[in-house]
């Protein structure tokens, strides 16, 4: 979505969606899915993407079984066993529906509310047994288990292709990560909340009583987390972030390099840095281009859109309740029509029933 509102500039360091719509549809017609149910979150930005997709679904003869919306808890809507009620229907949709191929639309709370309506429907109904499906996930999802479902069943997605910001690994970023340590930095409450709720343990006792067992020592490795408590790799969003703060301080490098260069004088001054507008750096932003940590080139097209890529992400799930991501594909809008899609078949692990039955699942046509 572009900010067109007159006297602001928009620059956008995420991915355009439109190419994110359109890599759905090369995914889908890659594999000959072309019987699909689609699964949004029940807001504008759910609303907008079932809009916009189902064009795109239409002119290349992809047909949908059903289209559901996850409920949202807001503060006007608190009734949240309705909402697990509904979450628990969702549930029993998707396992009766003959289509394998799931397209879901959310973000991470989605994800969060999706493992909660499907352990609850195991849980306490049985009435549906649970059926592999493949997902088709969206750039603003991702798996993160919270505490008290860090013991389900990670199999739910097992398989799942997912469409991410496109990263990179960053040189030093590892470094950096496993130099984190709560009692280093006594001085951040961020990073001993999250190590509390990381690793169920406790540094103290607080007022409200005891959220765990177990005593945070603060030795604790972050690269012993499971991946879908804590990833240790660039993750997409990070990679945005990254960029975006580097292509301000470049911006205004420049910026302040063009005064000093000028030497625009004003009452007989040299016109300090501070002086100056903040809508003087828009054109500094919208010129930069640099190569950042990873050696790939940054820049901004005519559209104030950050000219980047989107990867092609494997949910994997391994028995012993790890969580791993594999990079299997790309899609990049800007690239040679014949390199816009690039796939790795033999890089991804699909679900277990379709890896007994065929190098990938089969989907049934359209219905007559």
């Amino acid at each position: 979505m572009h900010d067109t509102t007159p006297g602001f500039s928009y620059f956008q360091m995420a991915p355009n969606e439109a190419h994110q719509y359109k890599g759905i549809v090369q995914l889908l017609l890659h594999f000959e899915w072309k019987w699909v149910g689609i699964i949004a979150v029940d807001d504008d930005h759910g609303e907008r993407f079932v809009r916009n997709l189902l064009p795109e679904f239409s002119l290349n003869g992809i047909c949908c079984a059903f289209i559901e919306k996850i409920p949202q808890v807001t503060f006007l809507n608190l009734h949240i066993g309705d909402v697990l009620v509904k979450g628990v229907r969702i549930y029993e949709l998707m396992m009766t529906s003959q289509t394998n191929v799931l397209v879901c639309f959310g973000d991470t709370e989605s994800t969060v509310k999706l493992r909660c309506s499907m352990y609850l429907s195991r849980l306490y109904f049985m009435s549906t047994q649970p059926k592999d499906k493949v997902w088709i996930m969206t750039g603003q999802m991702d798996f993160t288990s919270y505490f008290f479902q860090r013991s389900w069943d990670r199999q739910d997605f097992h398989g799942a292709l997912c469409l991410t910001s496109h990263t990179n690994e960053l040189v030093g970023f590892q470094q950096f990560i496993q130099s984190r340590n709560p009692i280093r930095t006594k001085d951040d409450g961020f990073i001993w909340d999250f190590w509390e709720q990381a690793f169920l343990c406790q540094f103290y006792d607080s007022l409200l009583g005891r959220k765990f067992v177990e005593n945070c020592t603060g030795d604790e490795k972050l690269d012993n987390l499971p991946g879908d408590v804590f990833e240790m790799s660039m993750t997409g969003h990070s990679y945005s972030i990254y960029n975006a703060v580097f292509a301000v301080a470049h911006a205004f490098h420049a910026f302040y390099e063009s005064l000093y260069k000028c030497r625009k004088w004003v009452g007989g001054k040299t016109r300090k840095p501070l002086e100056s507008q903040p809508w003087q750096l828009h054109y500094f932003l919208r010129n930069v281009r640099f190569n950042n940590n990873a050696g790939e080139t940054v820049s901004f097209d005519p559209n104030g859109e950050l000219v980047t890529a989107y990867d092609i992400i494997n949910w994997v799930a391994f028995p012993n309740q790890s969580f791993h991501k594999v990079k299997v594909g790309k899609i990049d809008a800007k690239a040679a029509p014949d390199q816009v899609f690039s796939i790795n078949e033999d890089a991804i692990t699909w679900c277990s029933r379709f890896n007994k039955a065929a190098k990938h699942p089969k989907n049934i046509g359209c219905p007559a």
